[in-house]
């Protein structure tokens, strides 16, 4: 699977097996940004692989990959739950990572706009193997085992999550005050997927933590003004390249959406923004970007609505934790969408 910031144009996904023989797996092709291709190869031979994006002789991107010879092992379960973390972080986020979850969110709610579908929790959307492209990527069988059933505030943390532990990346919450009239939201503490749960196995360890963010999230805790750097999303500018799907729109009265879907303008139909959000009950359902379903608001006297991004988490090696990026950094940086507060400078039309 490849996921790129710029159109590939003409180049195409090639796949060679360990002795060098093209794999003749179809390519399936999203538009973008992230413009993404992906082969699916059932049962690989062990051994190195290679893939490339290429266009004749110009190659575009080029990873090889190596199939072992056996299945994964989880850490030996427990009869008894014991402390460890909910998972470890191995990869960083960055241009590639963010690009990465885009394309995944992307995928799981890529059904034709003219189809109203629902579905009634997110293990329904998580557990279809032709849509979630992280399906079993553990090889635990572990989309079977979890359960989620996220209300509004939780959907967005459930799907960072989900995707942050399938890839071994860092993830963070933060517990918020809800706010009132004259006192915006403000958060606490980082609470990260290095935290210790009580639990039986890494499949087990990921679910307990699921219930530490719900428990621990709600409304408000995207609704944070925008200046405030101790949050876990911040505004970002209003371009089709910051606003990739997986991020999330926070509006002034408590209800959260996760960016979905970018159609492309057609020769006869308009371009069209999707989003996705949940019930208090965990049903899951799409909706068109217009003025009724994405409110809006640019004061930010006591909230902060619109497009956000997630803060990414970086290693700290003095302090040896996880620590969130500032909106200074934010402001300057060519790996992460870039901190902006141009959503606010204008009218909520």
């Amino acid at each position: 699977m490849a996921t790129l910031t710029e159109d590939p144009g003409t180049a195409s996904l090639f796949v060679f097996d360990p002795e060098g023989h093209l794999s003749p797996a179809a390519v399936t092709r999203r538009p973008g940004p992230p413009f993404t291709l992906w082969s699916t190869i059932d049962e690989p031979k062990a051994g190195r692989w290679t893939a490339l994006v290429a266009d004749g002789t110009h190659i575009v991107a080029c990873e090889r990959i190596v199939v072992s010879r056996f299945s994964p092992k989880a850490d030996e379960a427990t009869e008894e739950p014991s402390p460890r973390p909910a998972w470890e972080s191995h990869w960083k986020w960055e241009r590639d990572t963010h690009n990465l979850y885009a394309a995944f969110v992307a995928e799981l709610f890529n059904y034709p706009l003219n189809e109203e579908v629902s579905w009634t929790n997110l293990q329904t959307v998580l557990q279809d193997p032709a849509r979630n492209l992280l399906h079993n990527h553990l090889g635990l069988d572990e989309d079977t085992a979890i359960t989620m059933g996220p209300d509004c505030a939780d959907l967005p943390y459930f799907l960072r999550a989900y995707f942050a532990w399938k890839t071994t990346l860092p993830f963070g919450l933060r517990r918020c005050s809800r706010g009132r009239a004259g006192t915006p939201p403000a958060c606490g503490d980082l609470i990260t997927n290095l935290s210790e749960v009580n639990a039986t196995d890494d499949v087990d360890a990921f679910q307990r933590f699921t219930r530490v963010i719900a428990s621990g999230v709600h409304s408000a805790s995207a609704r944070t003004v925008p200046d405030d750097s101790k949050t876990d999303v911040y505004p970002v500018a209003m371009t089709r390249e910051a606003i990739l799907p997986g991020t999330v729109y926070a509006d002034p009265y408590g209800h959260l959406l996760v960016v979905a879907q970018w159609i492309p303008q057609g020769t006869k139909d308009y371009g069209v923004l999707v989003g996705v959000d949940a019930q208090p009950d965990g049903t899951i359902g799409r909706r068109r970007f217009w003025r009724g379903s994405f409110l809006f608001s640019p004061d930010t006297a006591d909230v902060g609505a619109g497009f956000k991004a997630w803060r990414p988490l970086t290693w700290d090696p003095e302090t040896e934790t996880l620590v969130s990026l500032d909106n200074e950094a934010l402001q300057t940086t060519k790996e992460h969408a870039r901190f902006s507060r141009a959503q606010y400078e204008g009218t909520k039309d």
